[in-house]
């Protein structure tokens, strides 16, 4: 049996109503009565029945941004956390939209120029024809039947089509553009929206992480006078220690919406590996034992096993 989880928002009204918007600054949100609405308030059981069948965790209906209907299901509230999956692609469009008005990047611009030529597997030509734009609309016309629709390496994306000629949910050249930003803008996320952020890095690679884009400050008293605007991004070496006392350490699992189906318990873990080395990168590494020779080999080396993120499907 397939379990189907997810909170759905649907919204309604006509096109130029005027819309309620609720106020930053209170937890208040005004509703509407589905009665004075004149819709068919006898369904809604009917509907409650359904969303519980298909095991929803969560159902709202906006009226011209008011709540019409709201409701959730088990132990979920409306305070409960939940992952964001592809609302996230609001939040990466918005940041485009930001690096556009600052003069970073222009979304008629050809991807390449951001991500280098041969981004993808497609013909030189064909893969000029895809912009930012593109992008964000998923009309890159790349192959959206490759069996990782999430794979951003460039051979997974393939031509198929033209861009802009073709539409199709595809996650990985959207989720590309937080690269593009990126790179256009000299920063990371984090770094892009001016919140301060604490990394491990291997020693070696420190120098190389903060380019020429930071400077190094040696207190906190620097650090802290940072504000957005400023020329050099400052960053304080603090604490340090080797590699290997922070084998055994457990983290905490960032999306938590899957567990592995198999001794959960032994999984989200540091463990060490000969093939992470301090020429490249920052030393330390995600692995997925689900994914990679060099990850499934260093997973069933440890001890215990690191188990493989595959759920159950009854």
């Amino acid at each position: 049996m397939r379990c189907l989880l997810y909170t759905l928002l649907l919204v309604t009204g006509p096109l130029g109503a005027q819309y309620y918007y609720p106020p930053v600054s209170s937890g208040q949100w005004d509703t509407v009565s589905p009665a004075s609405l004149g819709w068919c308030v006898s369904e809604l059981d009917t509907l409650s029945e359904f969303l519980e069948d298909t095991h929803a965790k969560g159902f709202i209906i906006l009226h011209q941004g008011k709540i019409a209907h709201e409701e959730y299901f088990g132990a979920f509230t409306q305070d409960s956390i939940w992952y964001w999956a592809s609302a996230g692609k609001s939040l990466t469009a918005f940041l485009v939209g930001m690096a556009q008005e600052q003069g970073l990047l222009d979304i008629n611009d050809k991807t390449s120029d951001y991500l280098g030529v041969g981004w993808t597997s497609a013909p030189p030509a064909k893969e000029d024809l895809i912009t930012l734009k593109e992008q964000l609309r998923m009309t890159t016309g790349l192959d959206y039947t490759v069996p990782d629709l999430d794979c951003m390496e460039d051979t997974c994306l393939l031509y198929k089509n033209d861009a802009g000629t073709y539409w199709y949910y595809h996650n990985a050249p959207y989720r590309l553009l937080q690269d593009v930003v990126a790179n256009a803008s000299g920063k990371t996320y984090n770094q892009y929206t001016f919140k301060p952020i604490t990394i491990i890095v291997a020693k070696d690679l420190a120098e190389k992480q903060f380019d020429k884009k930071f400077t190094k400050v040696s207190s906190e008293e620097e650090l802290k006078a940072y504000s957005e605007g400023d020329k050099k991004i400052p960053f304080l070496i603090g604490e340090g220690f080797i590699g290997k006392d922070l084998v055994e350490i457990k983290y905490e699992q960032l999306l938590d919406y899957a567990q592995p189906n198999d001794h959960p318990e032994n999984a989200f873990r540091v463990i060490s590996g000969d093939f992470v080395t301090t020429e490249d990168g920052t030393g330390i590494v995600h692995t997925s034992p689900t994914f990679g020779a060099d990850d499934a080999l260093v997973a069933k080396q440890a001890s215990p096993q690191i188990p493989p993120l595959l759920v159950k499907d009854d």
